[in-house]
């Protein structure tokens, strides 16, 4: 601020001093035009020319003290030039004071703008040159280890084993099945049917070897068909059938049949022999041989 007040007073005694300069070429401009000019004009003009010093004077007096009451710094006051007039001459002309070149007023700095802060621009990165693909080896693929497959049971290999008989029941037609088990004595029930014999005043009866092969069958198909028309279509040769291989059980169950106690009770009968036949089958969740009914025969030779 205290610089543009400095750079104004200057400029104002630059004004004062342009005028002054003016006047003083329209007073050479009157000697050339009337050189007969009187001396009484020249001390007109050179009043005049004092009056105008003394104003530039008082107004540069005002300037100064106001140049000196804005700021600290004192403004050099300007030589004022002097003019001369002689007669018969023509006035030596002042070249005016050349006023002070004005001080570029300071600008402002620009303010400063935010640098923007560099992003962070991505590398680029080289391709890399596609690898050729490995062509595959046939590499031999694990065949799985088959679990063993246990052997089919053999079941006339356990019936064996465990002392079973293996027999072929005849159903007829030519068709067979195989039943397993085992015979049962039953010389015991013979032995009670003697008695009750001997006890009604009969005799005896020895026992027969002729049909065994016949009476083993008959039990062993009786478990299969219980009945004394074998699988076969055709009729037993035994007298008592009983279900079981228990004397005690069967030599009952027998008596209290007036049927069956009559073929005891025959005169004409000389043999006798009984045998039974417990059937035996061979279950697989449990993995052993379990019952399966049984059977005997009385045979009675007459």
């Amino acid at each position: 601020m205290r610089g543009r007040k400095i750079v104004s007073a200057v400029l104002i005694v630059a004004v004062i001093l342009g005028i002054v300069g003016c006047k003083a070429k329209g007073t050479r401009k009157i000697v050339e035009d009337d050189i007969g000019i009187t001396t009484a004009s020249e001390l007109e003009t050179q009043k005049e020319t004092t009056e105008i010093k003394e104003e530039s004077t008082t107004t540069l007096e005002t300037t100064e003290s106001t140049v000196t009451t804005a700021s600290d710094t004192v403004v050099p006051e300007s030589t004022e030039p002097s003019v001369s007039v002689t007669e018969g001459s023509e006035p030596a002309e002042t070249e005016p004071t050349p006023a002070p070149t004005k001080d570029p007023a300071p600008t402002e700095l620009p303010k400063a703008t935010q640098t923007p802060v560099p992003t962070n621009t991505p590398v680029p990165t080289s391709t890399p040159e596609p690898t050729a693909t490995p062509v595959p080896t046939n590499t031999p693929t694990p065949t799985d280890t088959p679990t063993p497959v246990p052997a089919p049971f053999d079941i006339d290999k356990s019936a064996k084993e465990n002392g079973y008989e293996i027999i072929d029941i005849d159903m007829g037609d030519g068709k067979t099945e195989r039943i397993y088990g085992y015979y049962v004595d039953m010389s015991g029930l013979a032995t009670r049917i003697n008695d009750y014999r001997e006890s009604i005043g009969l005799s005896r009866l020895p026992t027969d070897s002729n049909h065994v092969s016949e009476m083993k069958t008959r039990a062993a198909e009786s478990t299969v068909q219980f009945d004394h028309w074998r699988p076969n279509g055709h009729l037993g040769s035994e007298v008592n059938l009983s279900g079981g291989v228990n004397v005690e059980t069967c030599y009952n169950g027998l008596f209290n049949s007036d049927a069956h106690r009559a073929w005891w009770e025959d005169t004409r009968v000389f043999s006798i022999y009984c045998v039974g036949f417990k059937r035996m089958r061979y279950d697989e969740e449990s993995g052993k041989w379990v019952g399966h009914g049984g059977a005997t025969v009385v045979f009675m030779d007459f």
